[in-house]
């Protein structure tokens, strides 16, 4: 572009102790560029005052609640309930010639129809969910949610709901989030959810088995927003399965 200034990498963490950037360093080596550079500080901390489990997902978010309700810890949320809950909630209310307000959900209602009018569909799958599964096998987001309501059920979720609104403003140690949510923010210890590292599975095998193949992307936004997961972490990263 005519009159562009010089372009400055940011390839300096003042945030990330060493032994973590390191290892980011060459995950993105081996995923992202070969040039990618990414330097760390040197550790200094004592002891863990901020901690934060960071999801791909809000269904994921949702079943860390449910199971930190069941001791009574306490947490806090990087973004509402209701922006949390929106897309569960939803989907826990799909029905036959239903209503769905969400544009990203908007598109399942001619299925759902479909499912109620065919007693073959409804033969050969044991309910709704089973369905939408197998006909959208890469709504990653999707999935995950109906994961989410065949494990717990619907009323807990809505139980989880009412109980995290008491958590919005709530200061706490531990912070809940999604990689979304939680960009640009730092905490002494991460701790990744299962669905981040499930989110680059497809990634890594596309850069495995076709190495001089350029990156689709929405594969490489994925593996980015694993860098970006990682590198909240100041001393301690927990669950990083592809570091």
């Amino acid at each position: 572009m005519a009159g562009q200034g010089p372009i400055f990498p940011m390839s300096q963490s003042f945030r990330v102790a060493d032994h973590l950037a390191t290892r980011i360093e060459s995950f993105g080596r081996k995923y992202l560029s070969p040039d990618f550079i990414f330097t760390g500080v040197p550790s200094t901390y004592s002891t863990i005052t901020t901690r934060a489990f960071i999801a791909r997902t809000n269904a994921s978010l949702i079943a860390k609640m449910i199971e930190l309700n069941a001791t009574s810890t306490p947490y806090g949320l990087a973004r509402t309930a209701k922006q949390i809950f929106e897309t569960p909630l939803a989907v826990c209310a799909f029905k036959y010639k239903g209503f769905i307000s969400s544009p990203e959900l908007k598109h399942l209602q001619p299925d759902i129809n479909d499912f109620f009018e065919s007693s073959a569909l409804q033969r050969d799958y044991k309910s709704l969910y089973a369905y939408l599964r197998d006909i959208h096998p890469n709504d990653f987001t999707l999935n995950k949610t109906i994961q989410l309501i065949q494990r717990y059920g619907k009323s807990t979720i809505i139980s989880c709901y009412e109980e995290a609104r008491k958590h919005e403003k709530s200061c706490q140690t531990l912070t809940l989030g999604t990689t979304h949510s939680l960009k640009g923010l730092e905490f002494d210890q991460v701790e990744l959810a299962d669905d981040v590292n499930e989110s680059i599975i497809d990634a890594i095998n596309f850069r495995t088995l076709t190495p001089n193949v350029p990156l689709p992307l929405d594969m490489q936004t994925e593996l980015y927003l694993f860098y970006v997961a990682c590198s909240r972490s100041k001393h301690k990263l927990i669950n990083a399965q592809h570091l």
